[in-house]
């Protein structure tokens, strides 16, 4: 019997645990939802009555001989939890400020792809102007995102990732919600790797960028701030095709118009030109600050 009391008592602490982790959840936007604004799920309970508790199993669930552990549980889980819990809810639900991490993000640069090396590839690379180029783009689809623009994210995604980021705005309108983003500013950026393989190009680069991120509905934000720039630590990764132009179906070999995005009238694949324009293929948040 003792001993089933002191596994009933362990138990309660791991529960106790569990619930202090789980109800502090993330929830994450931006396009393809990566920014973290913390602390996104309702602060929510249950309510019980005193027939849901089997009155049988009372005995047996004794503090009695445990006093002294549950002081010590209490000091060591149940009032640090209160503390943090309480902390985490005023400062997302009252205040609506995301977490934020002490962590000063730099991009480390002893990763980045030798300049010789990205030329063997890209023979007219120049850093700048291509870094730039990366730089609009991934402005150009958070603003595609933000207005729900399918057409220009079309454009400026592969069929993959285009699918994706489609299904999570549909998401988006079903809750009524708008998810916006302004401000940018580039902080750093490099090219850590690239590759040429059956006429694709696939270009890795990682980012520092400060933005505006937050989550409105009817006007008012629910999640996120707009008082404040979050930073992203994003690895991206971008391909094109070397040749000028798509002429066949990559899916069923079916030749195809000039049209620069379509359907294959004979399989019914989406086909995404990206001829010697760069299209983003994923995105990733490092770190967030």
């Amino acid at each position: 019997m003792k001993d089933l009391k002191k596994n009933k008592f362990k138990i309660l602490l791991i529960l106790i645990t569990l619930i202090s982790i789980l109800t502090i959840q993330n929830v994450v936007a931006d396009s393809g939802f990566n920014t973290d604004y913390g602390g996104g799920s309702d602060f929510g309970g249950s309510s019980y009555s005193e027939s849901d508790w089997d009155s049988s199993s009372s005995s047996d669930f004794d503090f009695d001989v445990d006093k002294e552990a549950l002081m010590i549980a209490i000091l060591l889980y149940v009032i640090p939890t209160s503390i943090i819990l309480t902390y985490y809810y005023i400062r997302i639900r009252v205040l609506k400020k995301p977490l934020k991490s002490s962590r000063n993000d730099t991009l480390d640069h002893t990763k980045e792809k030798d300049e010789k090396e990205i030329k063997k590839i890209l023979p007219n690379y120049n850093k700048e102007k291509f870094i730039n180029d990366r730089f609009n783009d991934f402005v150009k689809i958070q603003n595609a995102w933000t207005n729900f623009d399918y057409s220009a994210l079309r454009s400026m995604l592969t069929d993959e990732l285009y699918n994706q980021y489609e299904m999570q705005l549909e998401t988006l309108k079903v809750a009524d919600e708008v998810n916006k983003m302004d401000n940018f500013t580039l902080d750093d950026a490099m090219i850590t790797d690239i590759n040429e393989e059956n006429n694709k190009i696939t270009v890795t680069m990682e980012f520092i960028i400060f933005f505006y991120d937050y989550i409105e509905k009817d006007g008012k934000v629910i999640r996120g701030t707009n008082k404040e720039r979050i930073m992203q630590h994003y690895k991206m990764t971008f391909v094109c095709n070397k040749k000028d132009k798509i002429d066949v179906c990559p899916n069923c070999g079916a030749k195809l118009n000039k049209s620069s995005s379509q359907k294959c009238k004979y399989c019914g694949s989406t086909i995404s030109r990206v001829s010697n324009k760069f299209v983003l293929s994923k995105k990733e948040s490092l770190w967030q600050g």
